[in-house]
């Protein structure tokens, strides 16, 4: 299986896994913590729920660039604030608001969003949809809409842990790095917990297989590898040898009957089903 990822490939801006459907199943208090950066979900639910260490890493420049921002954010704006910013239409990536987040953007990030919002040629949703897998930015119409939907699947996205989450980011050690899952002997050793979302459908089954087996050495002696997400329609015949868990479709809440998303398993502990 042949896959484009590149330091150019497009991020997302919200995660469409259940994140709330496995992590409230793990303990995170003074746990570390190595996550594909994605969008950012990831890093944030385990700063909300203790984590004293979170390493985060991803192939795409964009996923990194758009942590930095949303990782300013919560440090300048207020829960409203920071949803109109990302979420809500008419209010997304306002420049008013960028110049109240600019004070707080990590150095090697400030010159990509100067950029980007003092474009002549785009608005700064535009260039921001651009750097999307998706290439639009699907918007809410209003913040109780937006939190109703998006807090469903990451508990920061609701006020209160928000708040605990502005609270709490600073004092944890997190690092985000570009960099390609397979680098792993760039990795460091005696994570707690590893988390590579659903990154397993883009590679071959056999090669992906053994860089798992890699990623174990990388675990502490009770570690957990949660080695893929898995919506309900994928195939996982090539993972059997692994926990295949059932874990709440990220529909559930709207379709009861929804069949349930699954998470690829491998560890010494394993996790809470």
């Amino acid at each position: 299986m042949e896959n484009n990822f590149n330091s150019n490939s497009g991020s997302y801006l919200r995660t469409t896994e259940n994140i709330n459907g496995y992590y409230n199943k793990l303990d995170f208090k003074d746990k570390s913590v190595l996550t594909v950066v994605g969008s950012s979900d990831h890093i944030f639910e385990a700063v909300i729920r203790g984590a004293s260490k979170i390493d985060g890493f991803d192939i795409s420049n964009n996923s990194i660039m758009l942590y930095y921002l949303k990782e300013a954010s919560v440090n300048a704006l207020s829960y409203e604030e920071y949803m109109n910013f990302f979420f809500v239409e008419y209010t997304a990536f306002d420049k008013d608001t960028y110049e109240r987040v600019r004070p707080y953007i990590n150095d090697s990030a400030l010159l990509f969003w100067d950029n980007v919002f003092n474009s002549q040629e785009m608005e700064p949703s535009e260039v921001v949809a651009s750097m999307l897998a998706s290439k639009r930015l699907l918007l809410y119409p209003s913040l109780a809409y937006a939190e109703s939907k998006l807090s469903i699947l990451s508990s920061h996205l609701s006020e209160d842990k928000y708040n605990i989450l502005k609270a709490r980011i600073n004092n944890v050690d997190i690092r985000v790095f570009l960099r390609d899952v397979f680098d792993v002997d760039k990795v460091d050793k005696c994570y707690d917990y590893i988390f590579f979302s659903n990154i397993f459908e883009y590679h071959d089954s056999t090669k992906f297989k053994e860089l798992i087996e890699e990623y174990k050495d990388k675990l502490s002696d009770d570690g957990i590898l949660v080695a893929g997400y898995a919506y309900h329609d994928i195939d996982l015949a090539d993972y059997q040898e692994y926990d295949i868990i059932p874990t709440e479709s990220r529909w559930k809440v709207n379709t009861p009957d929804a069949p349930n998303d699954n998470l690829i398993v491998t560890s010494k502990k394993k996790l809470t089903r």
